[in-house]
């Protein structure tokens, strides 16, 4: 009974998740969401997962880039402690920003998925570790979508003096 209450509950967290970034895209970003103006997904240039090398570490992630050269803007969508980057497809946010001209990299933080850990003693901070994930991944024109545990790595980032992002989109993120 535990246990099912906990799978409703992860899932329905989620869902809120999901809910608050496409109203995000909605509103803010003033996507369209017709059938008409969605992209063909099987032109994409990448998928994945792929890996690269950050500080020494393999960190895994996919990203899903529209044919187009010039993506309207890059789409990073971090996780939260029970999650990683296989929700974010398995939800078909991935699919639906690329749809809508969105070049959308969903990532595991360090630690989790098939990422390994990188943020020992002495080794990279978390807002490090994530201006350097931008730069490897050639992103430009940023929005970071941060939900619960990974506001520690997009927090510090967005606060900081040297700013690389163009947005955030804050899902309670933990500090």
């Amino acid at each position: 009974m535990i246990m099912e209450l906990n799978v409703y509950i992860n899932r329905t967290c989620l869902y809120i998740i999901l809910f608050f970034f496409a109203g995000f895209l909605i509103v803010y970003l003033g996507g369209s969401f017709s059938e008409e103006s969605a992209l063909d997904t099987t032109m994409t240039q990448l998928q994945g997962p792929y890996h690269i090398d950050i500080s020494g570490t393999k960190i895994a992630y996919y990203d899903y880039s529209p044919p187009s050269s010039s993506p309207h803007l890059t789409v990073i969508l971090l996780h939260g402690m029970r999650f990683g980057k296989e929700n974010w497809k398995t939800l078909g946010t991935l699919d639906t920003l690329l749809k809508n001209g969105y070049r959308a990299i969903a990532v595991d933080l360090p630690g989790y998925g098939d990422s390994e850990p990188v943020l020992e003693a002495g080794g990279l901070s978390h807002e490090e570790f994530l201006r350097q994930f931008i730069a490897t991944v050639d992103s430009v024109s940023t929005v970071i979508v941060s939900p619960s545990m990974s506001g520690q790595f997009a927090i510090p980032l967005v606060f900081s003096e040297e700013a690389v992002l163009s947005g955030w989109v804050p899902v309670l993120p933990s500090p």
